[in-house]
């Protein structure tokens, strides 16, 4: 079996989540509503218009 040989384009990223237009604040809120439920995220990724506005990856 032969290999293809395939690209994965990788997501264009903000320098803030404003610049993107998202809040910083909403999605500080979103992470401390996430610990308040007991949801244990390993990793979030926000998008906007195709855009990374916020990434965070952590170990399980």
């Amino acid at each position: 079996m032969q290999a293809q040989n395939t690209k994965i384009a990788s997501l264009p990223r903000a320098a803030s989540p404003e610049m993107a237009g998202v809040s910083a604040a909403r999605v500080a809120r979103l992470l401390e509503d996430a610990v308040k439920e007991g949801l244990e995220l390993h990793s979030i990724m926000v998008l906007r218009r195709g855009v990374v506005a916020f990434e965070h990856f952590r170990a399980p």
